[in-house]
């Protein structure tokens, strides 16, 4: 039935047919998808079932479909997770640069390994010595107690991470490959999530060699575990920016394991004081660029102190017939943080006006792409915003990922009827 292959974007909403509720155990169901009204098949473990017997209103759609993203990623809620699959292992890999032969080589094991992973030690005692002590501190850190859960320090992460970091960072690819080993049909669940907390960690920081770092990443995305592409999003950002001179700080691993944002306190000589959110990949000129801001406001100041004789009429109608002559007047700008398009740095606008959809540069206020509406096709949902730019006979389509995805889509909407209607008019 259907047309195949359903394409389906995060946070979409699927009309399941009757047929669905006796596939379930084949691993693939039927339905059409409500933003494309395409039907096709899709795998069952990559939706949320919502009982329902009509559609819900679209706030109310909305505001579930965030719950239920929001519960996707919890990691410290309730109710036991679900089994995740991952379609791609090491076993490749394991065949050309393990050290072992075995079948097991490439995914869980209990017991503790007797040497490296990787054949490229054997000999070097101390190299191989470090490796057997990461793995054992790997397990260490995912069978802890929840007291003990609640009291890590620097040295647990240390005891893991800091030997990635010596003698040219030999170890971080094995490191890479005890992790991703230990996710391979992991038996326990409890286990399998604190081990997802440490790749979440090394993802942000180090980068494997290419080889290793095809197959990592095809592990991510092949994973249905939900962490698995924040640490897709986080890889793609360290190879692009470059690696971190040190390892994870217990902050980050906190702030991961309770799902907060990490705030940093700047306190300035004239007693002003400013806070930021940071991340693992955020850089000291971030803040600099930030804290220009109060600057450009006491330019703004002092401009204006000298501007006499012009009434407050006057001055709006000079500033309007100012502005009106930018190219982003009347626009409505949406701040996006990009972790999906490497095309464009991390912090973007998505800027909307009459003229069509403009991508701006946060940091710059640079201009890097404008696409008219005849020029561009959009779909959106809860949680993302989908652009199809048409370039001739190609197209190059861009997908960001944002809590107000359905919201940009519905004045893009607005504006492309205004420019349809006009076009009429015109005829």
């Amino acid at each position: 039935r259907g047309g195949g292959k359903l394409e389906l974007l995060r946070g979409d909403i699927i009309v399941l047919d009757s047929e669905s509720k006796n596939n379930v155990a084949a691993g693939v169901m039927t339905g059409v998808n409500d933003r494309t009204n395409r039907e096709g098949e899709f795998p069952v473990d990559i939706v949320y079932i919502i009982p329902c017997t009509s559609k819900p209103e679209s706030k109310v759609l909305r505001g579930l479909v965030l719950h239920v993203m929001k519960r996707a990623v919890d990691l410290n809620q309730d109710i036991e997770p679900q089994d995740h699959i991952n379609l791609h292992t090491l076993e490749a890999y394991a065949q050309k640069y393990f050290r072992s032969r075995k079948t097991t080589a490439w995914y869980y094991e209990a017991t503790d390994i007797k040497g490296p992973l990787l054949h490229r030690f054997d000999g070097q005692v101390e190299l191989s010595a470090k490796a057997v002590s990461m793995f054992r501190a790997i397990m260490a850190y995912a069978m802890m107690t929840p007291v003990e859960r609640k009291k890590i320090v620097q040295s647990d992460l240390d005891s893991i991470f800091d030997y990635a970091f010596e003698k040219n960072r030999a170890l971080k690819e094995e490191l890479y490959c005890q992790l991703v080993k230990q996710l391979t049909f992991c038996p326990d669940l409890k286990i399998e999530t604190r081990i997802w907390e440490l790749l979440w960690l090394l993802t942000g920081v180090l980068v494997p060699g290419k080889i290793l770092f095809h197959h990592v990443t095809l592990f991510l995305r092949s994973s249905s575990n939900p962490v698995a592409l924040e640490c897709y999003n986080r890889i793609q950002k360290i190879q692009r920016q470059g690696e971190r001179v040190r390892g994870p700080h217990v902050i980050e691993c906190s702030a991961n394991v309770n799902r907060v944002k990490i705030r940093q306190y700047v306190y300035f000589p004239n007693g002003h004081e400013q806070d930021f959110v940071v991340e693992s990949t955020t850089k000291a000129t971030y803040l600099v660029k930030a804290t220009s801001q109060s600057d450009w406001a006491k330019k703004i100041y002092a401009a204006t102190s000298n501007i006499r004789d012009v009434n407050e009429e006057d001055a709006k109608v000079r500033f309007l017939k100012h502005v009106a002559a930018w190219s982003t007047y009347g626009t409505t700008m949406y701040p996006i943080k990009n972790d999906t398009e490497s095309e464009f740095p991390e912090d973007i606008y998505i800027c909307i006006n009459q003229n069509g959809v403009e991508i701006v540069d946060a940091n710059t206020k640079e201009s890097l792409s404008k696409y008219p509406y005849y020029n561009l096709n959009y779909n959106s949902n809860a949680i993302s915003i989908f652009l199809e730019v048409h370039m001739g006979r190609s197209s190059k389509k861009y997908t960001f990922d944002t809590e107000i995805g359905d919201i940009i889509g519905d004045l893009i909407d607005d504006y492309m009827k205004i420019a349809e209607h006009e076009g009429k008019q015109d005829d």
